[in-house]
Formats: C-alpha cells, sequence, structure tokens
C-alpha cells in the first residue's frame, strides 16, 4: 500500500514532471511567448480539442514552468487541476465573469475583501448579476438564497476580521441546493484546511500572501475539477491574466 504524500513531500516534489529539459532536478523557468507542434496533425488535434488544452502553445494561454506550479498548487489543495493568475483579483474577477450570467444572483459574505465586493456589487451590476452581502454565517447565507441565486462565494478565514465558515456546512448546503460554491481560503492555506476536500466546487488564493511567503511577487489561483477550471483557464486567456514564468518560479520557492 503505497504511503499518501505529506503536504511537506508535495510542496517540494508535486507537479514536477511535465517539463524535462535534460533532467532537471527543480522545475526550469521557460521564457518563451510561441511553442512548436511536433507536425501539422498535432496542431489540428489541439484545436479540435483531441489533444490536452495544457500543452503550451502560446505563452498566454500557458507555460511549462506555470503547469509545474499548477500541479503543485492542485496537489496540495487535494484538486483535479489548480489555473494560475497574475493576482488574486484576476482571479475573482475571471471567476465572476465565466460562471455568472445576466440575471443570475450571487451570495456572499459582507466581510468579505473590500476590492472583491466592490467588483460584485457594483461592476457585475451592469451585466444584470444581483449580489446579496450576509453575514458569514450558513443561517444567513441559507436565508438570501433565491430561485435565481447560481453561486455562494465567502472567504474563511474572512480578510480582515477572521470570521471562520464551516466550510463543510457550506460544501453539503451547496450541492444540496446545486449551487456552485467558491472559498477563498487566502488566509488558511491548503496548510490548514483543503475546502475541497469538504464539498467546495472551487477555492481560491492570493498567492501573493502566505505562499509567496517573502513578499517579492504578485499572483493567484483557484482549484477545483477540471470542467469546472477549463473555462476559467480559456477566460484567463482571453483577459491576458497569465501569471509569467519568474513569478511562478518564486511562487515555487516561497511554497517549498
Amino acid at each position: 500500500m503505497t504511503k499518501p504524500k505529506t503536504s511537506s513531500t508535495e510542496c517540494v516534489h508535486a507537479g514536477a514532471k511535465p517539463v524535462e529539459l535534460s533532467g532537471p532536478i527543480i522545475t526550469p523557468i521557460v521564457h518563451c511567448a510561441p511553442f512548436a507542434f511536433d507536425s501539422t496533425a498535432q496542431v489540428i488535434e489541439f484545436q479540435e480539442g483531441r489533444s490536452d488544452r495544457r500543452q503550451p502553445e502560446y505563452g498566454r494561454m500557458g507555460n511549462p514552468t506555470v503547469v509545474c506550479v499548477e500541479n503543485r498548487l492542485a496537489a496540495l489543495e487535494g484538486a483535479e487541476r489548480a489555473v494560475l493568475f497574475s493576482s488574486g483579483m484576476a482571479v475573482i474577477t475571471s471567476l465572476l465573469l465565466t460562471v455568472l450570467k445576466s440575471g443570475d444572483h450571487v451570495v456572499m459574505t459582507r466581510d468579505a475583501y473590500r476590492r472583491t465586493r466592490e467588483f460584485t456589487a457594483s461592476f457585475m451590476k451592469k451585466f444584470g448579476v444581483e449580489v446579496t452581502l450576509v453575514e458569514p454565517s450558513l443561517c444567513a447565507i441559507e436565508g438570501a438564497i433565491t430561485p435565481a441565486t447560481r453561486m455562494i462565494f465567502s472567504e474563511s478565514p474572512t480578510n480582515p476580521y477572521l470570521n471562520v465558515l464551516d466550510v463543510d456546512g457550506l460544501g453539503r448546503m451547496g450541492q444540496q441546493r446545486g449551487l456552485l460554491t467558491a472559498v477563498d481560503s487566502t488566509f488558511a492555506t491548503p496548510f490548514n484546511i483543503r475546502p475541497i476536500v469538504y464539498g467546495i466546487d472551487v477555492v481560491l488564493h492570493s498567492a501573493t500572501n502566505y505562499l509567496g511567503g517573502h513578499n517579492d511577487l504578485i499572483a493567484g489561483y483557484i482549484a477545483g475539477r477540471q470542467e469546472l477550471l477549463q473555462p476559467l483557464a480559456e477566460m484567463r486567456s482571453n483577459l491576458g491574466g497569465i501569471c509569467d514564468p519568474n513569478t511562478a518560479f518564486l511562487l515555487e520557492r516561497g511554497v517549498k
């Protein structure tokens, strides 16, 4: 029986296989904008979605260094996939723009990060999306759900008041009601809690803070199931919020 890997092992070794350039023992920093395909047939397969969409094509869509770090973050979260962005706010805005449409409703905890609340309540309103801000409790969240509700968004712990939500209960609520649940777990990090394990659909982080660890980078990521994250990766490409390989390398080193 294979012994489960600890978080410390995942920090150092997870996600290293996708980059194989003369056998380096650390993740190389790949500085490249366009990437080559072996044949025209391979290009056609890629464009038609019959091959791995994470294969490097163009730097705005992805990068081998970034993919390595994404794999490591996914392993830490216990998720199928992670998508790395240029900042935490790039993650949040891309998530909202991807999953919500005109007429949808969002329930969000009142003491979430100010910029998150402002974007949801002001900018998304231009697209016909409504938001209800509630206290960070399951009772308040459930009471705000309407037939138009599409997503529940909360931080845990919240920023800056450090309220801790019942993540397990939120996961069950979302599953029972068929709602997308998103938890910003920046202040906890995956070393203290893995919301995915408790049934949360997507977990997001500002990696600028604890995971970066040295106040020298700005980045963010989201983790969850592949079918939820592929549209997020495509939105990242469209909006241009890709994390550059240097920052990805620094983030990986901070995680180590």
